[in-house]
């Protein structure tokens, strides 16, 4: 149902908290001509559910992020709306401690006060309040709206393709020269060095010349411990996680588009086949999705064990792969031991470890990934990030839209932060992969319908 049928001809809609956590982007929606009103009550509401790693709670804080962005530097109590509606608090009603009888209480009231605007309209999710309201003379409805795919490119300003016009440029382009522009000229405006661009089929690295942007060709054929880039974006990660010219990179991915099982291979293919690096280092953030699994009993490693299956899962996929391959004559060796993962945690090849443990360490000489990042804050990502020594590389990855802590959000977390603060600067790459049927069709179709 779209926003302006439920709204009908009412142009003063009053908003319940579960409609704002069920719908966090229903503020950016609200038409011109609609006012919105949420009632004092339902703020505490937003407040009180903040905290959690449910989707309501994820709900409360991304609403409360943009109220928070929409009244930032203005007094008063009419604010503008990014689709050109209208945002107001209504503040009275305040001593009864259920919200649902202060929002009964106060419909009377804005009625009211808008009778001109064709009187108040209830969103709510809450079935009973709705007949209640119903009973007592008011319009109320029920209101589900379908998240969208959020625009990692649009919440960083990044461009995703290029057009490039001069068909000489392209042929030259193909053949694997590299172009050099103006960065005012506007094939390449807005354009940083590190990304990676789409033009008409052709996959191309932006980089910088002096004050100039470069464009250059993507390599064919890469591949990291066996695996392969499946689509365009995971070519790009691939490129980046393999350029030895890259030192810092996140890539920003929803769940299923292959970000850990890349950055996995390329640090392994790099220390233990390519000898850049000596050893490659995985931190997770601890951070539980759902209830607590409680106290673990073990030792260090077998407490965050747990956290680390995801990573396990990855190399099971490189090692089958390699086995696989190596019938066919593929030239990557395996360690000679039953089991080649224990292996190299022993050799101190592959180190597994919580983010709790970095603070005072100096990490030299190696791959260093951070996977869940979008669940670290941007002192913990500072922190990490100042622990990188020569020869290293740090990687961080996450999904922006499961951030599992109260005080983070989609737009405001570690990763998000770490990117924007690095873009253009020399040595960083960020890459977005949104393709995310390289895990499994199931794995797509739940994550594209399931929002």
């Amino acid at each position: 149902m779209e926003l302006t049928d439920a709204l009908k001809d009412y142009r003063v809609v009053v908003l319940d908290a579960n409609v704002l956590m069920d719908n966090p982007d229903i503020l950016s929606r609200i038409p011109t001509g609609y006012t919105a009103v949420i009632p004092s009550i339902v703020l505490n509401e937003l407040d009180r559910h903040k905290r959690g790693v449910e989707s309501y709670n994820r709900g409360a804080r991304r609403t409360a992020a943009l109220i928070n962005e929409i009244t930032t530097g203005k007094v008063g109590n009419d604010y503008d709306l990014p689709s050109g509606g209208k945002l107001t608090f209504y503040l009275g009603h305040g001593h009864s401690p259920d919200a649902d009888r202060q929002i009964l209480a106060g419909l009377p009231e804005l009625q009211k006060a808008y009778s001109k605007d064709r009187g108040v309209f209830l969103l709510s999710n809450d079935h009973i309040l709705c007949i209640t309201a119903r009973s007592k003379g008011f319009v109320a409805e029920s209101y589900k709206q379908r998240s969208e795919k959020p625009d990692f490119y649009e919440l960083l300003g990044l461009r995703e393709t290029i057009d490039i016009g001069s068909p000489e440029v392209n042929e030259n382009l193909h053949k694997g020269d590299i172009a050099e522009f103006d960065p005012k000229d506007p094939i390449v405006s807005g354009l940083v060095g590190g990304q990676y661009v789409s033009a008409h089929g052709l996959l191309l690295k932006v980089g910088r010349s002096g004050s100039n942007i470069t464009l250059q060709k993507l390599r064919e054929g890469q591949s990291a411990y066996g695996i392969t880039g499946r689509n365009k974006e995971q070519r790009f990660a691939l490129d980046m996680l393999l350029d030895e010219k890259i030192e810092m990179a996140s890539i920003i991915a929803e769940a299923g588009c292959g970000k850990s099982l890349l950055a996995v291979a390329a640090g392994l293919h790099q220390t233990v086949v390519g000898k850049k690096y000596d050893r490659v280092i995985v931190y997770s953030a601890l951070a539980n999705v759902g209830e607590s699994v409680g106290f673990l009993p073990g030792d260090v490693g077998e407490k965050t064990g747990v956290y680390f299956q995801g990573i396990e899962d990855n190399l099971d996929v490189i090692l089958s792969g390699v086995k696989k391959a190596s019938i066919g004559g593929n030239m990557l060796k395996l360690p000679d031991a039953a089991d080649p993962i224990g292996y190299w945690q022993s050799e101190g090849i592959l180190n597994l470890d919580p983010i709790t443990f970095t603070r005072g360490r100096s990490l030299r000489n190696a791959f260093v990934i951070v996977e869940e990042s979008q669940n670290l804050t941007v002192h913990q990502a500072r922190t990490l990030g100042t622990r990188i020594g020569d020869g290293s590389k740090l990687v961080m990855i996450g999904d922006p839209t499961q951030t599992d802590l109260p005080h983070l959000s989609e737009k405001d977390n570690g990763l998000m932060a770490f990117t924007r603060s690095l873009l253009g600067v020399d040595g960083f790459s960020p890459v977005i992969l949104i393709d995310n049927s390289a895990r499994s069709y199931v794995a797509k179709m739940v994550a594209e319908r399931l929002r």
